[in-house]
């Protein structure tokens, strides 16, 4: 009679591997998902950076902020904004802006996709 020799895996040791691969995937990706959400609130904020230094530039030329809603105010900046802010997921970027002290000093807030606002304040002089 031969003897057969054991080679190869058994079905255990196959489930073991799968297993450890699914769990490494699965924490890949949500790795991935955040990068991703963190990477567009970057875009956002250089969006709201962007708004920011046309209303210095309005600012400059008319001595103060413009008074309106803030499709109104991307209307206001075309002039002095390259292109209009596009949110990284579609549509216009739109934050609220919060006028104070005669229109001399702004708020302006947005929505982070990764949680929470974020602020950009100017202060008068």
């Amino acid at each position: 009679m031969k003897k057969f020799s054991a080679r190869g895996f058994t079905l255990i040791e196959l489930m073991v591997v799968i297993s450890i691969i699914a769990i490494l995937a699965t924490i890949g990706l949500f790795s991935i998902r955040n990068a991703q959400a963190s990477a567009r609130d970057a875009k956002r904020t250089a969006a709201i950076t962007g708004i920011q230094v046309a209303l210095e530039r309005y600012y400059s030329d008319t001595q103060l902020y413009p008074n309106t809603d803030c499709a109104g105010v991307i209307t206001t900046l075309a002039s002095y904004l390259g292109a209009t802010p596009v949110d990284p997921l579609g549509g216009t970027i739109c934050a609220r802006i919060t006028y104070s002290g005669g229109a001399q000093a702004y708020t302006i807030t947005f929505t982070r996709e990764s949680g929470g606002t974020a602020q950009t304040y100017r202060n008068p002089y």
